[in-house]
């Protein structure tokens, strides 16, 4: 199987942290095949002619899947039998550690790839199958699937406040006292008033 174009310009994981700050990268030495997804979910119910179709096709997340490869990369032996000896890992083995770790830890993954950048994914899967002939190195092959994001808004709380005998408090002051009930009127006082009269003591003079 030949390699895909992506030696001179290699594929390289960028890993971020919760506030997506770049805290390290994985670089790929060879990558074998790659597998881009990018699914939708029909419904299956019928659509009225003329309608819109939104409701009944939205996209899935994006998926990718690589075969990726790590060589033993050479080396001085006299120097990477010290590195053994201080229990160092080599090259492909430090790669595999750090694609577990960001697994474990869910890191939001950017990939460059030659006919997409994809961003917010994480790892899915991690398959790797050992022979005989692999000596040092690393087959991997890598399912990403993309992390949707939202953004949260908060909004300010404008209920008014309540008071312990019911009555709504708008500033947040002492609760306003209900208005008293008008006094009552006699019916002279209300004819004198339907007259255009004025009350004076106990006579009525026009005004």
């Amino acid at each position: 199987m030949g390699l895909l174009p992506f030696v001179k310009d290699r594929v390289t994981f960028l890993l971020h942290d919760e506030n997506d700050l770049l805290v390290d990268a994985i670089e790929v030495d060879a990558t074998l095949s790659a597998n881009h997804k990018s699914p939708v979910k029909v419904s299956r119910h019928p659509v009225a002619k003329g309608k819109s179709i939104a409701d009944n096709a939205r996209p899935d997340p994006d998926g990718l899947t690589l075969e990726c490869f790590w060589g033993n990369r050479p080396g001085d032996i006299i120097e990477m039998a010290k590195r053994y000896a201080k229990g160092d890992f080599s090259h492909a083995e430090a790669q595999y550690v750090k694609l577990k770790e960001a697994r474990r830890k869910a890191q939001k993954v950017t990939i460059n790839m030659r006919i997409w950048t994809y961003e917010n994914m994480v790892i899915e899967d991690i398959s790797v199958a050992e022979t005989v002939d692999d000596g040092a190195s690393i087959t991997a092959t890598v399912v990403f699937s993309e992390l949707e994001v939202a953004t949260a808004i908060s909004i300010a709380n404008s209920k008014p406040k309540v008071s312990a005998d019911g009555a709504k408090n708008v500033t947040g002051g002492q609760p306003k006292a209900a208005p008293s009930p008008p006094a009552a009127q006699s019916a002279s006082s209300r004819l004198g008033d339907n007259m255009g009269w004025t009350q004076n003591s106990t006579l009525f003079k026009k005004p």
